[in-house]
């Protein structure tokens, strides 16, 4: 997916304790790094967002569910 000709960006994520350990515990289990563990489920879960979430907003119901949810 990354090779050394595509130009990155850089992202600050701020986890929970929990969250941080679990992913440090995972990505060593997966002899990963951090980085590149976070780096691919990052990719899997936008892969599936655009896949079946993304498809929902079609939905002129869901949609105004949203908007309204999103003004309260």
């Amino acid at each position: 997916m990354t090779t050394s000709n595509v130009k990155q960006s850089e992202m600050v994520l701020r986890l929970a304790p929990e969250l941080a350990r679990e992913v440090r515990f995972v990505a060593e289990e997966l002899r990963m790094t951090q980085a590149a563990f976070v780096r691919k489920t990052l990719a899997r879960g936008v892969a599936f967002a655009r896949k079946n979430e993304l498809p929902l907003l079609q939905n002129p119901k869901i949609k105004d569910a949203l908007s309204i949810e999103a003004k309260v």
